[in-house]
């Protein structure tokens, strides 16, 4: 199965959630926890998300193979081959991956309130630090181009319905942000060391 995503950065909620809230239909609230383990020598990642939904707690497993697309719009498009399931005890599987000389190489956290519009899931997304996302996503069982072009027409026209303007799409990974957060934020510390 492919995942086809887009996201944009959100400034006002209230707005976004009325604008959803006039086509789509309310899903979930839920909490993502997410731990990305990496593979030192080979870059291989996995993901772990520790998923709440009204006080249930699920373990989900993820290994992407990910294609970012360019649409003729001059946006980036995740185009993610996706493999799913769940776990009862993570710890097994943490457990096995550092043996395996994989290292956690980033922590995420998700605030999500999700919305439905006929074969998309729209989410609004509270990723701290870095603020307020809409994602929408579809699911494919293929990446062919016609099809992804049409899906693409298709998110973009759910971004002007939801208010979004092109400007505050997102084209890098949640991943990249945080990074360089985290940099911007080593390089500021350091520059407060040198002048102390």
């Amino acid at each position: 199965m492919y995942e086809i995503e887009m996201k944009a950065h959100v400034w006002d909620t209230k707005t976004l959630r009325n604008n959803l809230n006039s086509f789509a239909t309310k899903g979930k609230i839920l909490d993502k926890s997410d731990q990305y383990w990496k593979h030192p020598a080979t870059n291989q990642q996995i993901r772990i998300r520790k998923e709440e939904i009204d006080n249930i707690t699920t373990y989900l497993v993820t290994y992407k193979r990910k294609q970012i697309k360019v649409t003729n719009s001059g946006n980036t498009m995740e185009v993610n081959d996706e493999q799913e399931f769940t776990i009862d005890n993570p710890n097994a599987l943490v457990f096995f991956l550092q043996d395996g000389g994989y290292t956690i190489s980033l922590y995420k956290e998700k605030k999500v309130e999700q919305w439905h519009y006929e074969n998309v899931l729209l989410e609004l997304c509270s990723v701290p630090p870095l603020g307020d996302f809409l994602e929408i996503e579809i699911i494919s069982d293929s990446d062919n181009p016609e099809i992804i072009q049409a899906y693409e027409q298709q998110i973009s026209h759910l971004f002007t319905l939801c208010g979004i303007a092109k400007t505050d799409i997102e084209n890098k990974y949640y991943s990249q942000l945080l990074e360089e957060r985290l940099c911007s934020k080593d390089e500021n510390s350091k520059q407060k060391q040198k002048n102390n």
